[in-house]
């Protein structure tokens, strides 16, 4: 029997989440998650094809680490005025 070898593994981490399961994930609307997609200010994604968008686990886990903050008053990293806009 052949073993694989760590290279060849697939971890957890890597699966492929689609726009719901990201969504889903974060606990958040699936309009969020593509409004963020489209002003940039959301988790890393992998485009496939100009119709199928996938967000890898780890991607995710990445961005919520990022959003950690250990006050209220804690502003976080600062905020690029063209992603900070509304779209609607």
């Amino acid at each position: 029997m052949k073993r694989k070898s760590p290279e060849n593994t697939v971890t957890a981490s890597d699966c492929l989440l689609n726009e719901r399961q990201a969504a889903q994930y974060l606990d958040i609307a699936v309009k969020t998650i593509q409004r963020w997609r489209l002003v940039g200010s959301g988790p890393a994604f992998v485009r496939l094809s100009s119709r199928a968008v996938k967000y890898r686990r780890r991607d995710l886990d990445e961005f919520i680490e990022s959003r950690l903050r250990t006050s209220t008053s804690d502003p976080g990293p600062a905020v690029q005025p063209n992603k900070a806009r509304r779209v609607k």
